[in-house]
């Protein structure tokens, strides 16, 4: 991973093979961030993408081993038990 701080934004790049939500987890809790907003776009593999279904009242998730280009992810950092915690939707 390489990250730039300009003023209170940090740009972060993760580099192949990294977990993204493992990295930007640890990434906020060694910075002490603790509530912010995340965007970002690349490339994507073998990851895990959840689904709430209002009908089950449950998650429903799915496996993506191949490459696949993400084109967008946002979502938005907060505290879960006072750890960093993050909520993204792509």
């Amino acid at each position: 991973m390489q990250s730039k701080q300009v003023d209170k934004t940090y740009f972060i790049f993760l580099e192949k093979d990294e977990p993204v939500m493992k990295t930007l987890t640890e990434f906020c809790r060694k910075n002490g961030i603790q509530n912010g907003e995340i965007s970002g776009i690349g490339a994507v593999k073998n990851i895990e993408i959840g689904a709430f279904d209002p009908g089950s009242k449950s998650y429903i998730h799915k496996n993506f081993d191949k490459t696949h280009e993400l084109i967008s992810c946002m979502g938005n950092i907060t505290l879960k038990d006072g750890e960093p915690f993050i909520h993204a939707h792509i």
